[in-house]
């Protein structure tokens, strides 16, 4: 769910179908399958539990024309995103949306950023060779830390680890100008020292570090064995916010000596913006997705993160957005005032309701009740939230948002974890 979704006024239908319509920002699923099989993913390996499936080159071309037929044409810039699965498995899909919609905007004067999730197991030279003269891509790769905790949760089908092989294809891309990299880890039960894990990152170089504890899907029940628990969520409450406060304390260092940040905490925004609740006045909100997505085999969805529910389908690339299904998905209650369980939760005005990417396949949109795991992790980022707040008050004062603004500036606005940045200053790749 979109921040605007969550913590602003209810959209109306028509108001939906402008969104989709006319959007800076889509995401592609070139891929529906992955190499890796790592313990804690939401989404069975890329599959969201049907048949892997990934993009002909037919469909990429007219999925690049849609994107671009869809652009909001008023805006100086387009974002396209590749989330997973892994994107690289559907490769040449990819270059062709890629080199089909850089085609496009050197023609029409339109600035195109590409950003690619990635296990980063498959990042050859040739892909990197063809990535850096398109120019304008954002690699995201995931690792979670550390060699034990990448090794652990994340191995392939036969088992192994992979982080002697990602690290070695990280030095690979470092060496390409037309493309940055990004980080992010996953914190779980036996790797939630957030600060740690922020400090193993940064002596590997990384300039742009997202860092998220796991999410627990209705797809992959044995996310439960890894998620961060009653137990450790104390430990990693008081990780997290010595990370951000150490974070600050860069940025403050950078600022008093007028020099670019050294790295970005992508999700920053996000952690604070959860102890800042909307005002009630503005509800209902209603959840719009993120970004308009595109399917491998070409159906539209709201969001990439609804791709494991067929209720939500709202059209095709060859035939459009059909209007009875954007005005059914846009009828259903998934606003706080609508779900009997959220009006009395002390933390809805934070969170804005149940999120469809933790529904489970079966879901009648009519009928949607939030996961209990869902409500535990909102509840959590709350409270991480207000105790960073708090922290960052004491130690900078009022002074701490002038310094947010001053990473902004140099790397951009705070994306979703796994998206791209927008304009990147010199000296943030």
């Amino acid at each position: 769910m979109s921040q605007a979704s969550r913590n602003g006024a209810s959209l109306s239908f028509d108001a939906c179908v402008e969104k989709w319509q006319s959007s800076d920002r889509f995401h592609i699923y070139v891929a529906q399958d992955c190499n890796l099989r790592c313990a804690y993913c939401f989404n069975r390996h890329g599959t969201f539990g049907r048949t892997p499936g990934r993009m002909d080159l037919e469909t990429a071309r007219a999925a690049a024309r849609f994107v671009w037929e869809h652009r909001k044409r008023e805006s100086p810039r387009l974002a396209v995103r590749f989330p997973g699965g892994e994107p690289f498995l559907g490769r040449e899909a990819m270059f062709e949306i890629i080199r089909t919609l850089r085609r496009a905007a050197e023609r029409d004067g339109c600035k195109v950023q590409f950003s690619i999730d990635t296990n980063g197991t498959l990042l050859d030279d040739s892909a990197l060779e063809f990535l850096d003269q398109a120019g304008g891509v954002q690699i995201n790769v995931s690792i979670d830390g550390g060699r034990a905790a990448t090794d652990a949760l994340r191995r392939g089908p036969q088992g192994g680890g992979v982080w002697d092989r990602v690290v070695r294809n990280i030095r690979r891309v470092r060496g390409h100008d037309g493309v940055t990299l990004g980080v992010s880890a996953v914190l779980t039960r036996d790797n939630c020292d957030a600060a740690a894990v922020l400090a193993r990152l940064r002596r590997m170089d990384f300039r742009h570090i997202t860092l998220t504890d796991v999410w627990v899907s209705p797809l992959n029940p044995r996310s439960e064995f890894v998620d961060i628990g009653e137990p450790e969520e104390g430990f990693f409450l008081e990780s997290m916010v010595a990370a951000l406060a150490c974070y600050f304390r860069d940025l403050a260092a950078a600022m008093q000596e007028a020099r670019p940040p050294e790295y970005f905490l992508a999700n920053v925004a996000a952690v604070l913006k959860a102890a800042q609740p909307a005002r009630a006045d503005t509800m209902p909100r209603r959840c719009a997705g993120s970004a308009p997505a595109i399917d491998c085999n070409g159906d539209l969805i709201p969001c990439a993160g609804m791709a494991h529910l067929p209720a939500v389908k709202i059209g095709h690339i060859l035939t459009g957005f059909d209007s009875e299904a954007v005005r059914r998905f846009h009828s259903a209650p998934l606003s706080v005032a609508e779900v009997s369980k959220c009006r009395v939760c002390s933390t809805r005005l934070s969170c804005g309701g149940p999120c469809l990417q933790f529904a489970s396949p079966e879901s009648d949109l009519g009928n949607l009740l939030p996961a209990e795991a869902y409500c535990r992790l909102r509840r959590r980022e709350a409270r991480l939230g207000a105790m960073a707040l708090e922290a960052l008050a004491r130690e900078h004062g009022s002074r701490w948002p002038a310094l947010l603004d001053y990473a902004r500036a140099w790397y951009g606005t705070d994306p979703a974890p796994g998206e791209s940045t927008s304009d990147t200053a010199p000296g943030s790749a």
